[in-house]
């Protein structure tokens, strides 16, 4: 990911969204960052359904790269993949969860 991308990512992190970067050159660090960043945030919530509607609204940049991850062949352990099948789970999305 070229510099300019990584300080707008950093930039829309900051005020809560982010691109979702394509796989390759860093975009697993910048994803698997911003997915820590989102977690932290959705763990403070302490009602469930409300932690849940959280999830969902943050979940489309995580799924735009998991796509772009899985369409492009690449093969690597990936923690991001595995938090998203979670964060499908809990929001109850079966289909892509399924996917």
């Amino acid at each position: 990911m070229g510099k300019l991308l990584r300080h707008r990512a950093r930039r829309l992190l900051a005020q809560g969204s982010a691109p979702a970067p394509t796989p390759g050159a860093g975009a697993y660090r910048s994803m698997l960052a911003l997915l820590e960043s989102v977690d932290a945030r959705v763990r403070k919530i302490d009602n469930i359904d409300e932690r849940a509607e959280a999830k969902r609204r943050e979940l489309l940049p995580f799924i735009e790269y998991l796509e772009a991850y899985m369409a492009s062949g690449t093969k690597h352990p990936n923690s991001v993949l595995s938090q998203v099948i979670v964060w499908l789970a809990d929001t109850q999305d079966w289909d892509r969860f399924m996917r």
